[in-house]
């Protein structure tokens, strides 16, 4: 018997895993892990729901941008902040929320892709 250079006298590695035989039946436990599913299926179901609140806060963003600008244009009327937008006191402050919703939209959008790659 020949052995390398990193096993010693008397200890072999195993390079394979032990094989059952046939007529062994699976524990529960052997059942669940011999299954081809991944083991850890609930983190992927946040990266989903992380990307589906990102395009959602990115279009809600941009609305709220076109809105903020076509109420400064006055293609809106002068009651369009009260309604469309009640939240905001001013304009300003109106296209300032909305563009902080879009950076906030594409960082987690990022992450979500992130998520999404490390798990593959």
């Amino acid at each position: 018997m020949v052995l390398r250079k990193t096993e010693k006298a008397g200890f072999r590695r195993r390079t394979r895993p032990r094989r059952k035989s046939p007529n062994q039946e699976l524990t529960p436990m052997d059942a669940t892990t011999s299954s081809k599913q991944p083991r850890n299926g609930g983190a992927l179901f946040f990266a989903h729901a992380a990307y589906i609140l990102a395009v959602l806060v990115f279009a809600l963003g941009v609305c709220r941008l076109v809105v903020g600008f076509a109420i400064i244009n006055g293609n809106l009327g002068a009651d369009a902040l009260a309604r469309y937008a009640p939240g905001s006191a001013t304009t300003g402050q109106l296209i300032d929320k909305s563009i902080y919703g879009i950076a906030f939209a594409i960082a987690l959008g990022t992450l979500a892709e992130i998520a999404k790659c490390v798990r593959r």
